[in-house]
């Protein structure tokens, strides 16, 4: 029975550090858009750093990945939610038919996410992985 325990704390441990991975790429991600229309090299280093921490934290590439999924798919929850909230609450004017507006946010969201954002979050969870085995902390 100990080890049933064991083995979920683990798994809880995982999970958090995906959704932390998630919402901290997402919260860098609405940050640029909400600055500027588009994302930099500047914000691509944070989310490599923050996929290295969660690397380092999970080690295992089949633990990576899964958390990279799982990651990307609460990001993109998080800034749908975030972008279509202003319609949600009906500030946003009649000006234009709400369509088109959540099409937009939808082709906003998905560049902002496919395939550079992916990459450097892979490649980020990849490097974090080889050195926590390298340090072995697991």
């Amino acid at each position: 029975m100990k080890k049933f325990g064991g083995l979920l704390k683990e798994k809880l441990k995982d999970a958090l550090v995906a959704a932390g991975w998630g919402l901290t790429t997402a919260s860098i991600i609405l940050r640029s858009l909400y600055e500027g229309a588009s994302l930099t090299w500047l914000d691509y280093v944070p989310i490599f750093f923050v996929a290295a921490l969660a690397g380092l934290i999970l080690v295992d590439l089949e633990k990576i990945v899964y958390g990279l999924i799982l990651s990307v798919l609460l990001s993109v929850f998080i800034m749908f939610f975030c972008l279509t909230l202003p319609a949600t609450l009906g500030k946003v004017g009649r000006f234009a038919p709400l369509e088109a507006f959540y099409s937009g946010v939808f082709v906003m969201v998905f560049r902002s996410i496919f395939p550079i954002t992916i990459i450097v979050s892979f490649l980020g969870g990849f490097v974090g992985g080889l050195i926590g085995e390298k340090l072995k902390l697991r």
